[in-house]
């Protein structure tokens, strides 16, 4: 025998959004498990508690936001939860690290947005390499260059008309190519020293 799982609330099944009521203080176990028509949650920041598996299973969830008071989220808490891919935190990223959870709070590998910025489902900042995909692994290191050589713009004024053009041919700048220190010298009729 099957048992049905749908929750129901004054005689109507609980579908779409749900908005926990702001003086509600922590959602027990299972909950709202198995809530499959809910599609967003949001939990006030008067929750400090999300008990275990209290969100398992909803699989049409594709929205939580979390209020920063909560202290701890029980195990399972938003697992197979599959449409879920974020969980927006209203707190800090160290308010975020402080919360109690277990690894397995989540099995998506979801990020978590705090108000100053990304971290993965383990708590680890998010960094541009992680979610950009590129053939290219050191596409960070262009990013660099590309950034140093905006710099170098910035103070090129300061330079004589002879300084400016070994920095341009040294770096491959205004559309060049990059020189060696030994082609810029015998060009320029100066020591290799200099071009350095």
């Amino acid at each position: 025998m099957e048992r049905d799982r749908t929750l129901y609330i004054d005689g109507k099944e609980l579908t779409g959004d749900l908005v926990i009521p702001n003086g509600v203080t922590s959602i027990g176990a299972w909950a709202f498990a198995f809530c499959t028509g809910l599609t967003s949650i949001t939990i006030p920041g008067s929750v400090t508690s999300i008990g275990q598996q209290a969100f398992f299973g909803c699989s049409g969830l594709t929205s939580v936001t979390i209020g920063n008071s909560v202290t701890s989220i029980g195990m399972q808490a938003f697992d197979y939860c599959s449409s879920l891919t974020s969980i927006q935190f209203n707190g800090t990223k160290a308010q975020w690290k402080k919360i109690k959870k277990d690894d397995d709070y989540c099995t998506n590998n979801c990020t978590v947005q705090c108000t100053d910025g990304k971290l993965d489902k383990e708590g680890n900042e998010i960094a541009i390499q992680d979610v950009l995909k590129t053939e290219n692994i050191d596409f960070c290191d262009e990013i660099d260059l590309k950034d140093n050589i905006s710099a170098l713009y910035k103070y090129m004024d300061a330079l004589t008309a002879r300084e400016k053009e070994i920095i341009i041919n040294r770096y491959g700048l205004d559309g060049k190519d990059e020189e060696t220190q030994k082609n810029i010298s015998k060009k320029m009729g100066i020591s290799r020293s200099y071009v350095s």
